[in-house]
């Protein structure tokens, strides 16, 4: 299924603008102008994540996308924890970022996909002008990426208005 690059600025935009409106001082203009600045490098990062191929039970690209999910949350401040997915194969990872604030948030998607072996090879991630295409780009590797991006503009923005904000990936939705 494509995604929108133009839609994914915005979606990035709300997801900053919805846990940061109570610290976050600049406007939502600008919130937006910084979400439309990262869209290159959150492109980026859907590009890794769909080119290896993570089909339920793949253990080599599920290990291979799990060890870049801890690097990413432990660059962006996170205190990291994994724990097998058992029976399946694969870690469910726990980012934990502590906060200043009382609400607590959980951001969940799941790191794998239902596609084959070889099909990142077969359907390389690639864009047109409105769409990004690729296997797992909207189920759910760009939600992946829209997480750790997010995540990223909030630092940026040295926001830590929330009590604890968690993060799980999850090997096994299927």
């Amino acid at each position: 299924m494509p995604v929108r690059p133009s839609r994914i600025t915005a979606i990035a935009a709300a997801c900053l603008f919805s846990l940061s409106t109570h610290a976050v001082e600049l406007p939502a203009a600008d919130l937006y102008k910084q979400a439309q600045a990262e869209q290159p490098s959150y492109l980026e990062t859907v590009k890794e994540l769909v080119s290896v191929d993570t089909g339920t039970g793949q253990e080599k690209g599920l290990a291979t996308i799990s060890a870049l999910l801890v690097k990413r949350l432990k660059e962006l401040g996170a205190t990291v924890q994994t724990t097998p997915a058992t029976p399946s194969v694969g870690d469910n990872i726990v980012g934990t970022f502590k906060g200043t604030g009382s609400k607590n948030f959980l951001l969940m998607v799941h790191y794998d996909t239902v596609f084959g072996p070889g099909t990142a090879a077969k359907r390389p991630f690639r864009t047109d002008q409105e769409r990004a295409y690729g296997p797992g780009v909207a189920d759910a590797k760009g939600g992946v990426a829209m997480i750790l991006h997010a995540l990223k503009l909030l630092k940026a923005q040295g926001f830590d208005g929330y009590g604890t904000l968690t993060v799980l990936f999850n090997p096994d939705e299927e």
